[in-house]
C-alpha cells in the first residue's frame, strides 16, 4: 500500500477590527439616588436581567456585522443579530465636554498617533464609562450628551459582562473625540426627574451656560472637574466649582492622576444632595 503526502503553503493576510472600550470601575452608591417609576423602584433582580434584555433575529443580507450577537449565535449555530427594544423606565443624562479648547493638556502638535488627546480628556472618558455603568446598574437608561458632534452611528460594545443597556453608551465612549467647537452646543430641555452627571475640565463660557441650563430646579446634578496636573486648586478652577455649587450642583475637583472611583467618593463625602431633589427622584412631592 502506497501513501502520498501533499503539503501546500499559502500566504494569506487577514484583518480584524476590535473595539477597545474605556476601563470601567465600580462606583459606590450615591450621590445619585435609586430611581422610581409609577410601578415602584426597579429591583436588583430586574437589573440583573438587563444582560439578556435584547431581542435577536436571524441575520439577513445587508445587516451590519456589528449587530451580530455572538453569544446567541453560538447557542443557535447560525448568525443572529440584535434587534434592541426601546429602553423604558427612568432616564439619566451623562454630559461630557468634548470641546478641544476645554482641555489645556491636550497634545496639539501631532506627536501622538490618532486624534488629539491628553491626560484630562482620557480621564474624562474613563469617568464617563464608569458613571454610565453605575447609572445602568441602578436602573437608569443613560442619555449621553456631548458639547461637540460625534460619530453618527457608533458601534455596540458587545462583550461578556456588558449589558444590552450599557452597550450603546460604551460604544459611543470608545469612539469619543475631542474636537473644535463649532458655535454653541444645541440647547437641551431640562427635566426635573432626570439626574445629571457632567464631566469637564476647563469649559468655555458658552459650554458652562449649556451645562447649567440642563439642570431643572430640584434635580440631582453632579460635576466632576478634572483639572490639568497641579491646577485643581487654581483660582479659576475654584471659581468655576463655586459657580456650579451655587447653582445647586455637587462638585468634585480632581487631578487626572486620581482614580475615577476615588473622585466619585469625594462627591459622596461632600455635601449631600438637596432634600427636594431626592424627593422628586423618589416620586414624592417637593
Amino acid at each position: 500500500m502506497i501513501f502520498a503526502l501533499a503539503v501546500r503553503v499559502t500566504d494569506t493576510t487577514a484583518e480584524a477590527t476590535h473595539l477597545v472600550v474605556p476601563q470601567v470601575l465600580p462606583l459606590d452608591a450615591g450621590p445619585v439616588p435609586e430611581p422610581s417609576t409609577e410601578a415602584g423602584p426597579r429591583s436588583s433582580r430586574s437589573r440583573e436581567r438587563a444582560d439578556d434584555d435584547v431581542v435577536t433575529r436571524e441575520y439577513r443580507d445587508g445587516d451590519a456585522l456589528r449587530r451580530v450577537h455572538w453569544r446567541v449565535t453560538a447557542r443557535h449555530g447560525e448568525l443572529m443579530v440584535r434587534q434592541d427594544e426601546p429602553q423604558a423606565g427612568p432616564h439619566s443624562r451623562l454630559i461630557v465636554d468634548t470641546d478641544r479648547d476645554g482641555y489645556g493638556d491636550i497634545e496639539r502638535r501631532g506627536l501622538r498617533p490618532g486624534p488629539p488627546s491628553g491626560p484630562s480628556f482620557e480621564w474624562a472618558v474613563r469617568m464617563a464609562a464608569s458613571s454610565a455603568a453605575h447609572l445602568v446598574e441602578r436602573g437608569y437608561a443613560v442619555d449621553l450628551t456631548t458639547s461637540t458632534p460625534q460619530t453618527a452611528q457608533p458601534p455596540l460594545a458587545d462583550a461578556p459582562g456588558i449589558s444590552a443597556a450599557l452597550a450603546p453608551v460604551l460604544g459611543e465612549l470608545a469612539l469619543l473625540r475631542a474636537a473644535a467647537a463649532d458655535g454653541t452646543p444645541p440647547p437641551l430641555e431640562a427635566h426635573p426627574s432626570v439626574p445629571l452627571i457632567a464631566i469637564a475640565s476647563q469649559p468655555r463660557g458658552t459650554t458652562i451656560d449649556w451645562m447649567l441650563a440642563q439642570r431643572a430646579p430640584g434635580t440631582v446634578a453632579v460635576l466632576l472637574l478634572v483639572a490639568p496636573h497641579g491646577t485643581a486648586d487654581a483660582p479659576e478652577v475654584l471659581a468655576l466649582a463655586d459657580e456650579f455649587t451655587r447653582a445647586g450642583w455637587q462638585v468634585a475637583r480632581v487631578d487626572p492622576s486620581v482614580p475615577v472611583d476615588a473622585a466619585w467618593r469625594r462627591l459622596i463625602d461632600g455635601q449631600p444632595a438637596p432634600a427636594e431633589a431626592t424627593a422628586i427622584l423618589r416620586g414624592a412631592a417637593p
